[in-house]
């Protein structure tokens, strides 16, 4: 049973490491069979190695991803959290300025790490606050993933 204050400084720990990027420190965080969802863009990453390819692209995607938590709650093993992501989009051919835009999250916690984290961006929010149609945000997404090899399309987070 982890307690709230563990929980948050769990969550607090993986905003940091992705707003790094750095994938080692995040991956450190989860728990090894750990699911990573993210419905907006589409993704869902379960264990180290999917959440690694994932986040390889989200990252190629939002090179500068930054997070900053605003509110919290408990429930049991169960963390929500809002918060805002700070970023600006890597589309090849297009200048993307740097977009504030608010997020949701919510976090299971096992054996001491995160077992489950849900990220829900508006991919639509994010496209038209950066001047890009949601088709341009796939079609980078797409592109990224095959570059770096990776499964599926995308997910991440905090």
């Amino acid at each position: 049973m982890n307690t709230e204050a563990e929980m948050l400084s769990l969550v607090a720990s993986l905003a940091k490491a992705k707003s790094k990027q750095n994938i080692t420190e995040t991956l450190a965080v989860y728990h090894p069979e750990a699911v990573m969802e993210a419905p907006g863009l589409g993704g869902l990453a379960r264990g180290h190695s999917e959440i690694d390819q994932q986040l390889r692209v989200f990252f190629r995607l939002l090179p500068d991803y930054r997070v900053e938590l605003e509110t919290h709650a408990f429930k049991s093993e169960i963390m929500l959290a809002t918060g805002r992501v700070i970023a600006s989009l890597n589309v090849r051919e297009k200048g993307c300025p740097s977009v504030s835009i608010p997020v949701f999250f919510e976090f299971h916690f096992s054996e001491g790490k995160i077992s489950k984290e849900v990220f829900h961006l508006d991919a639509g929010v994010l496209s038209r606050k950066s001047g890009l149609k949601v088709e341009d945000l796939f079609k980078a997404m797409a592109s990224y993933t095959r570059e770096l090899g990776a499964d599926s399309v995308l997910a991440s987070g905090a």
